[in-house]
């Protein structure tokens, strides 16, 4: 199972155009071939950056952890920056649904 992120852009939800994939879960470099897939994006955008969070699928262990990826040109090109957030193998869970909150 492959599955991806995609860019999907337009005037309204009626009239967008499609781009994709622009990341997959071989795109997450540190994990080598342990990743299954990346899934449940949160865009965040951020001082001209744009960040996508995803849950990464670890095969070593099934459990979740959290990457991101990064544009620094209003999402024309992507790069996997790498997982920010994970748990030990060992607890009986897995992280997803991430949440990111500014505070100004």
């Amino acid at each position: 199972m492959v599955w991806s992120l995609g860019i999907a852009r337009g005037p309204d939800p009626f009239n967008v155009i499609y781009r994709g994939p622009i990341q997959t879960g071989q795109d997450a470099l540190d994990f080598g071939d342990r990743v299954l897939f990346i899934a449940d994006p949160f865009l965040f955008i951020h001082e001209k950056r744009w960040f996508i969070f995803t849950e990464a699928l670890n095969n070593d262990c099934q459990k979740g952890e959290i990457a991101y990826h990064l544009s620094i040109d209003s999402g024309s090109t992507w790069s996997y920056g790498g997982i920010i957030l994970k748990e030990d193998c060992t607890f009986h869970f897995h992280l997803l649904y991430h949440m990111r909150v500014r505070f100004t």
